[in-house]
């Protein structure tokens, strides 16, 4: 259906079909799309953290945190194989490399937690609202972490 403004009134070319299409949209339809657009923001957000990383390397940090956290607890080359055979192609202790994964991983994860709680926050905040207006109002732009 096609609706429009002209000269400040709204014309359709079925009023009653889209009439029916707005008296179905209901305030948790309105917080639905803007919650869509705060997962959104946290997805660009973590693309761009991450943006430098292969897929391939990606997936392999959870072994590498997993390694470093063992070796570094234990200090056992047996608990870490995978950094240990990256330290001997770097030419580096293990240790080194189990404290650079740790670090890594460890700011990753404070930052997914942030992007991650600052989504909820805002969708939750939506997702209360009783009113179209509350919901259009609601600025789910602020507090997300720097990236």
């Amino acid at each position: 259906y096609n609706l429009r403004e002209e000269n400040g009134a709204w014309v359709a070319d079925d009023e009653a079909a889209v009439q029916a299409i707005i008296d179905r949209y209901t305030v948790a339809d309105a917080a639905a799309a803007v919650c869509a657009l705060i997962d959104g923001e946290a997805r660009r957000l973590r693309d761009k953290a991450v943006k430098s990383i292969s897929p391939g390397e990606m997936a392999s940090w959870p072994v590498k945190r997993a390694e470093a956290e063992r070796y570094l607890a234990t200090g056992e080359a047996a608990d870490a194989p995978m950094l240990a055979a990256e330290a001997e192609s770097r030419g580096v202790t293990l240790a080194a490399v189990a404290d650079r994964v740790k670090t890594a991983a460890d700011r990753f994860s404070r930052l997914e937690a942030e992007i991650s709680g600052t989504a909820g926050r805002h969708k939750a905040a939506v997702r209360a609202a009783t009113s179209f207006e509350a919901v259009a109002a609601y600025d789910w732009s602020t507090g997300w972490p720097a990236v």
